[in-house]
């Protein structure tokens, strides 16, 4: 269980790294201004469906794949069989914490229920 941990410390070391590079996009389009921020929310909540229909279409095609996905991963990183076996049945489990995270978090859900 040592390489679990270590794969969640490398996601985490990964969505740190794209938080970072997506402020330092947003400083390097000038978008620090409160009109700009503004604006680019307005884009964002104007194209809600299209965001959210690409971002369960990528997780469709992940967990379409995953058996695949894990298995190249796996080939990549010297994994054991019993480390590649327990993520691959975990599968069920990720997708659900996905789905949870997706209702909560980028649908708003605690949002409308606290208003």
């Amino acid at each position: 269980m040592k390489s679990l941990g270590k794969l969640l410390a490398l996601t985490l070391l990964f969505l740190f790294a794209a938080g970072v590079i997506g402020a330092l996009a947003i400083q390097l389009m000038n978008q620090n201004a409160v009109d700009g921020l503004a604006a680019t929310s307005q884009f964002f909540e104007h194209n809600k469906l299209l965001f959210t229909a690409f971002r369960v279409s990528l997780l469709s095609l992940l967990f379409w794949q995953w058996e695949r996905f894990i298995s190249w991963l796996a080939k990549i990183h010297h994994w054991d069989d019993d480390m590649r076996f327990s993520i691959i049945e975990a599968r069920w489990r990720i997708l659900s914490w996905f789905v949870i995270f997706e209702m909560i978090v980028n649908q708003n859900l605690l949002g409308y229920l606290f208003n």
